[in-house]
């Protein structure tokens, strides 16, 4: 989700001197749907063994695009209790 965002792709541009306005991606997976993706890309074609994705640049600073990602995903895996116990954890 962090790379689709203005930030990091407005750098990309000065770099290519060249406007983005799409983000690709390529799962390679036997399935009929990556769920990774799922959501956040747009399935733009399937092949043998492989799935093409893309996103258009989502106008947004990093710290928006990880809130979004985080009330997204993180909770659906019950992810707070995991959070809660790798704090009990000491480190090594």
């Amino acid at each position: 989700m962090q790379a689709t965002g203005e930030v990091p792709i407005r750098e990309l541009e000065l770099k290519l001197v060249q406007r983005i306005t799409r983000v690709f991606t390529t799962a390679f997976t036997n399935k009929p749907v990556s769920m990774k993706y799922r959501g956040l890309f747009d399935l733009v074609s399937r092949k043998q063994g492989m799935l093409n994705y893309a996103s258009a640049v989502r106008p947004a600073d990093p710290q928006t695009l990880y809130a979004e990602w985080f009330r997204r995903f993180h909770r659906d895996r019950g992810g707070a209790g995991r959070t809660k116990a790798l704090a009990r954890r000491s480190p090594p």
